[in-house]
């Protein structure tokens, strides 16, 4: 077993979800949980530091996510937890500052929802 370096990437995000926990945040833990682990197996390991979160390593690994059939969503909100723990590493001074670090990855959040059948108002029959 590795020991986990004190200021490293993995590190920073599992003491954020242990204050998520204990804010009784669990939904968001489990989601930070999943991104995190999901990274660190990506990378190989489960002591992720902060100089191996690179703009190219990132880019594959989105990559890896959409090969592996995860939704833009899904991929999406994977990125933005990976963004938080690093800018939370950031304040810290755990991580230096890399500007657009996240830039080529995609962070946005589709709107769009699945098409449903809707009722006409009239008649209260099936749109189809």
């Amino acid at each position: 077993m590795q020991i986990m370096n004190k200021n490293g990437f993995s590190r920073c995000g599992e003491i954020y979800i242990g204050r998520l926990r204990k804010e009784g945040r669990y939904s968001t833990a489990h989601v930070y949980k999943n991104a995190l682990l999901s990274f660190s197996l990506f990378c190989g390991t489960f002591n992720v530091s902060f100089r191996q979160v690179t703009r190219e390593r990132l880019r594959r690994y989105g990559q890896y996510l959409y090969e592996c059939g995860l939704k833009p969503n899904t991929v999406s909100t994977y990125m933005r937890m990976l963004r938080s723990i690093y800018n939370r590493g950031v304040e810290a001074g755990s991580a230096p500052y890399i500007p657009r670090l996240f830039h080529d990855v995609y962070t946005g959040v589709d709107v769009r929802q699945k098409e449903r059948p809707f009722l006409l108002p009239s008649c209260g029959r099936l749109a189809l």
